[in-house]
């Protein structure tokens, strides 16, 4: 039911606005030198522990909705990237966090993508 409701969630924002902001690795990179900046991985605890970014939160996907505002932040403006393993899940958990009214969101995909340090 739930992924039919993220489903449902992409559906209708997808076709409106772009809600979030496709940005290379690179730019990321750049991004994230600022310690306000919420590096937010939605990949599953056994994936985050193989590797992560640097100071990155690890909230699955799925529990995205039900966590992010109790356990990150409420301030709709705060600048989040977006990550995971292939980039999928990190345009759904954008859609997500748009759908709960933020409105700086990036995502560069997939953490394939990033030639920067990884964490282990």
């Amino acid at each position: 039911m739930k992924k039919l409701l993220i489903l449902l969630i992409i559906l209708l924002c997808g076709c409106d606005k772009d809600i979030y902001e496709q940005i290379t690795a690179k730019e990321a990179y750049k991004m994230i030198t600022d310690k306000e900046t919420i590096i937010l991985d939605v990949r599953e605890d056994n994936e985050y522990k193989k590797g992560h970014l640097k100071n990155s939160i690890n909230i699955p996907f799925d529990e995205l909705e039900e966590r992010f505002i109790k356990e990150v932040t409420d301030n709709k403006n705060k600048i989040i990237i977006v990550y995971c393993q292939s980039g999928n899940r990190s345009m759904i958990a954008a859609e997500i966090l748009s759908s709960l009214g933020f409105n700086n969101i990036y995502t560069f995909g997939s953490i394939d993508d990033w030639n920067y340090e990884i964490i282990k």
